[in-house]
């Protein structure tokens, strides 16, 4: 699971919200919110703000997402980096 997944969630939980009480503020069904927090590096950028809204996020969490998020992306593309070479991209 990725970083900025495990942070929405917690901040999620820590607020007692479910995904169904999210999904229905934001307007999406229960499976649609549960294909955009678990799958965050794909998810259009409107949406996530829709959630950090509604889910009441603070500052400081938006950044935290946000930097987990970038973590992810960066992860991400090393990963299909490597499997495009085959090799280590930081080998050449």
């Amino acid at each position: 699971m990725m970083n900025a997944t495990y942070i929405l969630k917690g901040i999620r939980g820590k607020r007692l919200r479910t995904q169904d009480d999210l999904a229905s503020q934001i307007g999406v069904s229960r499976q649609m919110y549960n294909i955009y927090e678990n799958n965050l590096l794909n998810c259009e950028l409107n949406i996530v703000f829709k959630i950090l809204n509604a889910i009441g996020a603070t500052e400081e969490e938006i950044s935290d997402f946000f930097n987990a998020l970038k973590q992810d992306y960066m992860s991400c593309k090393h990963k299909n980096r490597r499997s495009k070479y085959g090799t280590n991209p930081q080998q050449g």
